[in-house]
């Protein structure tokens, strides 16, 4: 089975359970997917690149550092989101995690 990706995208690590995607963005940094089989979890590393979290769905609750915050167009600088949808039961926890 061949998969092409997108301009910009390559495959930057694999092995038989993993594979690691490298998005770059020119002058905007770069992102790096870490994907592991079967794990419901994705971590993503960003260097020199500023991401967002935008939706189509309504936000329930929505928290920064653990605390009740409000959604708008300015950037926030923070260790951890946390957002809930009024569509769904799920609570989405995005934070920054150090590599020791």
């Amino acid at each position: 089975m061949s998969t092409s990706l997108p301009p910009g995208h390559t495959v930057d690590e694999r092995s038989p359970m993993s594979v690691t995607l490298k998005h770059d963005f020119g002058n905007d940094g770069s992102m790096r997917s870490i994907i592991v089989q079967g794990s419901p979890f994705v971590s993503y590393e960003y260097t020199n690149a500023r991401p967002t979290i935008a939706s189509a769905q309504i936000l329930r609750r929505f928290k920064v550092n653990g605390v009740q915050a409000e959604c708008g167009s300015k950037p926030l600088t923070a260790s951890v989101f946390e957002f809930s949808l009024l569509q769904f039961d799920e609570t989405w926890r995005l934070g920054r995690f150090f590599k020791f």
